[in-house]
């Protein structure tokens, strides 16, 4: 056995040679090319290779698992009974097997120098920064979303809900059952990609970075339809946090400064005034690292949002927050609640597997990224 574990190799080029029971364990090569090279029974596995080329080579019997391909090209060779499992390339890397393909804005940052902490932010980046974390734990960007693409999105979720047998039928009942006047819509990205959007607005990305991780998820993406009439909630906190406390409690954990486990966003389809039930927050409450209790409502002065559409709010998990009643008579409150969590958390639903591959492929941006596509969660095993 020809051993070369944990060894570097940089500028290097192989022609002709035979590699038969070599090991590179955990080695790294950079700027190489294997030319017309034959590697058998050897290992690469948790091999680095950055711009790497293996042209008419044969490749057999080897292992090369849990190898990262960066900007490498295996072309014009032949491959067998070699192992490839759990391998990740990012997308300048030309393969002729099929392994797992990284999002740039989350290829491979473990490898880098620069982390989330020495990412710079835009003046406005900024300012939402210093309002999730020092200031009163939410920010409204007004006007950003244009007005046009929140009112298609608008009736899109509007035909479904009025489809609703149950609401269709109680719309003239005065004295109906409350529950009847709010309804959850999900599945969103599969119904118009106006949802593909509003599922990653810029202001927000960056600055979940530098507070959730730089792999962050997105958890949650639903829309919540208070028709007329329908009741109010009480201050909360959303998940993953009233896992981890009752009404009361201290969040029994501190995380080191500055890092969470939920930031939000909430994107209104219809006007949110105080008539209809728009969403309130109690300012500072973030700083608290505590979930509220049902009367704390009573007690404190809670911020109630009177915004138009084509505005966002970019909020602290932690920050108490609860959706009024809609008192109105003819007013409905639709909101988007868009839900992201470091990716080490299980998300509270399965975008992934619920949204279409096509759907997927299209988007050049975050979507694989907020979906997990290559993450894998726990799961209770048999």
């Amino acid at each position: 056995m020809n051993n070369f574990i944990k060894k570097k190799f940089l500028n290097k080029s192989f022609r002709n040679k035979h590699f038969l029971y070599y090991n590179f364990w955990e080695a790294q090569f950079k700027n190489v090319k294997f030319e017309r090279c034959i590697i058998d029974n050897s290992i690469f596995c948790d091999v680095r290779f950055e711009n790497v080329l293996f042209h008419n080579c044969t490749i057999k019997n080897s292992n090369f698992s849990h190898t990262y391909f960066l900007n490498t090209k295996i072309v014009k060779s032949k491959i067998s009974g070699s192992n490839f499992r759990d391998a990740l390339r990012d997308k300048k890397s030309k393969l002729q097997i099929k392994i797992s393909s990284e999002e740039p804005t989350a290829s491979f940052d473990f490898l880098k120098k620069n982390s989330a902490k020495k990412l710079k932010l835009s003046k406005i980046e900024s300012k939402i920064y210093y309002a999730l974390t020092k200031g009163e734990g939410f920010y409204i960007v007004k006007n950003y979303f244009n007005k046009l693409k929140i009112k298609k999105a608008f009736k899109i979720i509007d035909n479904i809900v009025m489809k609703d047998k149950k609401i269709k039928s109680n719309l003239n009942n005065f004295a109906k059952d409350k529950k009847f006047n709010q309804k959850w819509i999900y599945n969103l990205l599969n119904k118009n990609k106006v949802f593909i959007d509003l599922i990653q607005p810029n202001p927000a990305m960056n600055v979940f970075k530098k507070l959730l991780g730089n792999d962050f998820i997105c958890g949650f993406f639903g829309v919540n339809c208070l028709l007329p009439g329908a009741r109010g909630q009480i201050p909360h906190l959303d998940y993953p946090y009233y896992r981890f406390a009752k009404p009361g409690n201290k969040i029994p954990f501190k995380a080191k400064k500055n890092f969470f486990l939920n930031c939000q966003v909430l994107i209104p389809l219809t006007k949110f005034d105080k008539t209809n039930g728009s969403t309130a927050f109690l300012k500072n409450s973030h700083k608290l690292n505590k979930f509220p209790f049902k009367n704390d409502f009573k007690k404190n002065s809670f911020s109630q949002l009177n915004i138009d559409i084509g505005s966002i709010v970019i909020f602290n998990g932690l920050t108490w927050h609860l959706a009024q009643p809609n008192y109105s008579n003819s007013k409905k409150r639709y909101g988007i609640l868009a839900q992201y969590l470091p990716s080490f958390l299980s998300p509270q639903l399965d975008l992934k597997k619920i949204t279409g591959k096509k759907v997927i492929d299209k988007d050049k941006r975050y979507l694989k990224q907020l979906l997990g596509i290559n993450l894998q969660f726990p799961s209770i095993r048999k």
